[in-house]
């Protein structure tokens, strides 16, 4: 399964570089010789260094993968089309912020200028240490940890809890989670977005995780009324190395103040760029 997911990671790097949304800065010597600029900048663009690979199915025949590019440094993700599933000529890809504004990069069907454009949403973001690692029991939902269910999921340590919804008799989750170094509600919370694009709905849960807890695994099933079964499946495959760089240099920011008005922009003038440190 590795392997596989290494053959399809160069693919999909190919891939990127064919449509334009892949920059690598820097002269290949040779295959194992790589010169490259590994931090953001304006001539190359928004660096990530990490593919999180998840695959997901459901009771509706649906199957596929979930891509998330996630930068280490600067702690932003960006979503395209490998995480949405589809392809989109106005929308290129979303990044999100440790701050909670979404960036969606695209294409206006009019307007002035190259028809590049971002624009801003944001969603509210708890501070860290107010949120519990596990949601405590409330009057809709409890976590009972399966201790004997506890394992090792794509290299990550992933405890088991069954995911008891107090008000939905009829169905059943269990969740398994790990403790990451990165703030996954800005995972969660894309689905908040007024987008069309979205991730599939197991992903986007409804219920509050902690700030550092990744889910590695979930399978949900649900019987209605008249005995039919919905269910879904979601399952972190890997995160690995990537190479992606997301251009940003000739895209205009707009934004709308509070009077309504509508303002323009280059978006290189509100992104702080994670730098080189050595």
């Amino acid at each position: 399964m590795r392997g596989y997911y290494k053959k399809y990671r160069l693919n999909r790097v190919i891939q990127l570089a064919l449509l334009g949304g892949l920059m690598i800065c820097g002269t290949l010597a040779s295959a194992q010789e790589a010169d490259l600029t590994t931090y953001d900048s304006e001539e190359g663009g928004l660096y990530f260094d990490q593919a999180i690979i998840y695959s997901y199915s459901d009771h509706t025949g649906r199957s596929g993968e979930i891509w998330i590019y996630h930068s280490t440094c600067s702690g932003r993700f960006l979503f395209d089309h490998a995480a949405w599933g589809r392809e989109d000529e106005m929308i290129h890809y979303v990044i999100s912020q440790p701050d909670g504004s979404y960036l969606t990069f695209g294409t206006e069907a009019e307007g002035s200028g190259n028809g590049r454009v971002v624009t801003v949403d944001s969603v509210y973001l708890e501070s860290k240490v107010s949120i519990s690692p596990v949601p405590p029991k409330d009057a809709n939902i409890e976590f009972i940890p399966i201790p004997e269910a506890n394992e090792v999921i794509a290299g990550l340590e992933s405890r088991a809890y069954e995911v008891r919804k107090l008000k939905e008799a009829n169905g059943s989750e269990k969740i398994h989670l790990a403790t990451v170094g990165f703030d996954t509600r800005l995972i969660y919370l894309f689905n908040q977005q007024a987008k069309e694009l979205r991730l599939p709905q197991i992903l986007g849960q409804a219920f509050v995780l902690g700030a550092d807890q990744l889910i590695t695994q979930l399978e949900s099933t649900y019987t209605d009324s008249n005995g039919r079964v919905y269910w879904s499946k979601l399952k972190l495959e890997t995160i690995d190395p990537t190479t992606y760089w997301a251009p940003f240099a000739d895209y205009t920011l707009r934004e709308r103040a509070p009077d309504g008005k509508l303002s323009s922009r280059p978006v290189s003038e509100a992104l702080e760029l994670c730098q080189d440190t050595l």
